[in-house]
């Protein structure tokens, strides 16, 4: 129940934080903690989800693994970035 709590908590300082161009995204870390933040509105998926993963990892994705994420994403008919 206090993780319920904490997690609408973060969530609702997310959307407080947020100016109007913006969204608020989520993201689960690998302890499995939802982290919230905003990102612009016209924001792609592509840019969206390099910044959950470094959100979730501390760093950014590396060419080998955008590249992998690229062929998942082309297999299953989801337009990349590229």
């Amino acid at each position: 129940m206090l993780d319920r709590l904490m997690n609408r908590y973060a969530y609702q300082k997310a959307v407080r934080a947020a100016a109007d161009n913006e969204v608020v995204c989520g993201t689960v870390t690998d302890k499995g903690q939802p982290v919230y933040f905003t990102m612009p509105a016209d924001a792609d998926d592509h840019q969206v989800r390099s910044r959950a993963f470094e959100l979730r990892y501390g760093r950014p994705m590396s060419s080998v693994e955008e590249t992998m994420l690229d062929i998942a994403e082309t297999v299953r008919g989801i337009p990349t970035h590229a």
